[in-house]
């Protein structure tokens, strides 16, 4: 299960998206996107999405600096980098700044290139056979930032009340009691709001 634990930025803007699309870099076509591109200044702190092991700290012409980090059953890549905080083989804690944004590689100006590989690491440089530009493991890492952005959504009481009377399959009268009446009510619905949102 693919499950991030943390954003790779702060500020999640996306400048180019998944999937197919019509570019020239550097003299060079590009027709399929293996991630997404999101909107960084040079040196903007980059995290690991979770823990992980460093795989690949290297450079390429296409990526620029890049880290590819293995989570087990999925890998997590980021590009364009200005500079990387670790090398291969060394542990990255998700959460942990693992680097800095940049505009390394074939880019038209400073971003971060972050994708996600499904399955173990051996296969994450695995090539379709349709085409020599498309990683077919690869996954649009949107629908995974999405989620983690709506699972820690603060809120609303109101909100709250109606995720767990939902979840929970209890009464209208029952829940007004446990929010307004229980001491700590309100403290107590969101907290199970939250946990069930997870």
């Amino acid at each position: 299960m693919i499950k991030l634990y943390y954003l790779p930025l702060d500020n999640i803007e996306v400048t180019s998206p998944y999937g197919k699309r019509n570019i020239r870099v550097n003299n060079k076509y590009y027709w399929w996107h293996n991630g997404v591109d999101l909107k960084a200044n040079i040196n903007t702190p980059v995290y690991a999405i979770a823990s992980g092991k460093v795989m690949a700290a290297a450079h390429s012409n296409s990526y620029g600096y890049y880290l590819a980090i293995d989570h087990g059953n999925y890998a997590s890549l980021y590009g364009h980098l200005a500079s990387f905080k670790l090398k291969n083989g060394d542990l990255a804690k998700a959460g942990a700044i693992i680097g800095y944004s940049g505009n390394t590689g074939d880019v038209t100006g400073p971003h971060l290139h972050f994708e996600i590989r499904l399955g173990k690491y051996e296969n994450f440089w695995d090539r379709a056979y349709c085409d020599s530009n498309v990683f077919m493991n690869t996954v649009d890492p949107m629908l995974f930032i999405d989620k983690f952005i709506q699972r820690n959504k603060k809120l609303s009481l109101e909100e709250s009340i109606n995720l767990v009377k939902s979840a929970a399959g209890l009464e209208e009268r029952t829940m007004e009691y446990i929010a307004s009446h229980y001491k700590f009510g309100e403290d107590l619905v969101k907290k199970l709001a939250k946990a069930i949102n997870l």
